[in-house]
């Protein structure tokens, strides 16, 4: 299990790129960038109902991302 301890230290110091209080854009961005390799990872090891997850997170995100651009765009334009 010393592995896992590495990788969650590797997480945390990714998640550390966003800055100290990231905007919801760019935590839903970075969620789907990495439920996407997550559910590479998942396929390519046959993980298929976890790949399955990982994929409707990553759409999830997806969808949060493009709200959060679309009301990013209405309001640089003075659009209600």
């Amino acid at each position: 299990m010393d592995w896992l301890v590495g990788e969650k230290a590797a997480v945390s110091m990714t998640t550390e790129k966003l800055g100290p209080a990231p905007d919801a854009l760019s935590v839903a961005v970075y969620i789907a960038a990495i439920t996407e390799e997550l559910a590479g990872l998942a396929k390519n090891h046959h993980f298929d109902a976890l790949a399955y997850i990982l994929d409707m997170a990553r759409l999830e995100a997806d969808q949060i991302s493009k709200g959060w651009r679309e009301a990013e765009d209405k309001a640089a334009r003075g659009s209600p």
